[in-house]
C-alpha cells in the first residue's frame, strides 16, 4: 500500500464459510464486491484486486468471513 494497478488480499480462516471482499469509499458506500466465494479452513488465500477502475484516493477494503469482518485502508496512487 499504496498500489498502482493491483492489491493482494491475503487471508485464512479457522472455519469453512462464505467469504466476501468489498471495496468501499470513505463514506462506507460499497463501490464493488470483488470476491464472494466459499472458503475452507486452514488454507491461505491470496486474492488479487484490480484497482484500475478506481481513482486516486483512500478506500476501505472489507473482508467478511461468516459473521467476522475486518476492514483495512486501501490507498490508490497511480
Amino acid at each position: 500500500n499504496p498500489c498502482k494497478t493491483e492489491a493482494i488480499v491475503k487471508f485464512s480462516s479457522d472455519f469453512s464459510d462464505n467469504a466476501s471482499i468489498k471495496i468501499l469509499n470513505m463514506n462506507g458506500q460499497i463501490i464493488s464486491e470483488v470476491y464472494n466465494k466459499a472458503v475452507n479452513s486452514g488454507i491461505e488465500y491470496y486474492i488479487p484486486i484490480s484497482v484500475n477502475n478506481l481513482q486516486n484516493g483512500i478506500y476501505l477494503c472489507q473482508l467478511s468471513i461468516g459473521n467476522q469482518t475486518k476492514t483495512s485502508k486501501l490507498i490508490v496512487s497511480k
